[in-house]
This record gives C-alpha cells, structure tokens and sequence, in this order.
C-alpha cells in the first residue's frame, strides 16, 4: 500500500512541477495513473493532502542531498562553491509554476512549507558553521545559533527572489540580496578563513 501511495505523490509532483498545481485534478492524477479515484481516495482524502504530502517528500530529502553534496568538503572548498554559485545566480531559471500556484490558491500549505524549508536551512547551517569552527574557518567568538538564523532567513530571500515569490512592496534586486550575504559571510570569516580563500583563488 505504502508503494501506491509513493507512486501516486511522485507522478503528481513530476506533473505539477510541470504545469503547476491549479490545472491539476484528482481525475487528471488518476487518469494519469490509470487508477480509479475510489483508490485515489484511500491514501488521500483530498487534492489538499496529496499535495501536503509532495512538500513533505520533497523536503525530507533536503538534508540528505546537502549532505551528501558537501559529504568530504571542507568548509573552504564549499564556501567557493557558493560564491560560484552566487556569481552566477542570474542563470537560475525564474517563476515555478508549483511554487506560484501554491503561493496563490493554498497559502497555508505555501506557509507551512517555508517555515519547514527554513527550519531545515538553521539545522544544515549549524552543522557547517560547528564544522568551520572546528577547522579554524570562522571567528572563535561565532554565535552559531544566532548566525544560523539570520542566514537561513537571508538564503529564503535569495530564493524568493530568484523565483519571484517575494511579496513586500519593494521587491530587492538579486545584487542586493548577494551583496548582504557576502558582507555578512565577511564578518564571520576568522583572519586565517580570509587567508584560506585569498590563497586557493590566487592558486585558481
């Protein structure tokens, strides 16, 4: 039962990641699947609940796929990762249409998925702050829990601009939101964590 289930939420998220969620049915879903909807309804009671059950999937694997990208770096080697990252950020393909769709005809689930995104964004940031003071890489007097907060907030902005989901009146541009995570990362760096990254891009 548990493998119908799975293979109900993965064909609809392909789908929806697709065409979005609005112009997706029950019917279209088990259409697709060449299952009846009295099935459709055993795992799930309504469209609502198939889609809560997508986020959750989706955002369970985001810890295990960070880890396991970062999984032998060390704090250096990921830090330049994300500076290519971020020099680059423009490419980023812009407006997901699940995300829009979500944000628009279920706001609850849309908020209830950002604050879980953001709790798992302090959780995978603790662990790499811990792991750069451990190497040296960021000041000894490094407020963990604090700096993990303010970044996983600063990280949820990058994203919302880079799909346009933000939704204050004066939408930040994507220079304005790098430039604050770049002077932030300079404040946390230790002396030796600057030497570390002057000395590989000399090297580059």
């Amino acid at each position: 039962m548990e493998n119908v289930r799975e293979h109900i939420i993965g064909a609809a998220a392909e789908k929806m990641r697709a065409v979005g969620i609005k112009s997706i049915s029950v019917d279209d879903v088990c259409r697709d699947l060449g299952i009846s909807k009295k099935t459709f309804y055993v795992y799930f009671e309504t469209k609502e609940e198939l889609i809560r059950a997508l986020l959750r999937k989706h955002e369970a694997g985001i810890e295990g796929a960070v880890h396991k990208q970062a999984d032998g770096k060390s704090i250096l080697e990921l830090m330049l990762g994300f500076m290519g990252f971020a020099a680059s950020i423009k490419d980023v393909r812009k407006d997901p249409p699940l995300l829009h769709d979500l944000q628009k005809y279920y706001p609850q689930l849309f908020r209830e998925h950002l604050e879980h995104v953001h709790e798992i964004s302090v959780r995978l940031l603790q662990h790499y702050l811990k792991q750069g003071l451990d190497e040296g890489f960021f000041r000894e007097d490094l407020d963990v829990e604090k700096t993990a907060r303010v970044f996983a907030f600063i990280h949820q902005e990058l994203l919302n601009e880079l799909s346009g989901l933000a939704t204050d009146k004066r939408q930040r541009t994507i220079e304005e939101v790098t430039y604050g995570v770049d002077i932030m990362m300079r404040g946390i760096i230790s002396d030796e964590g600057k030497q570390l990254i002057l000395g590989r891009m000399k090297i580059q």
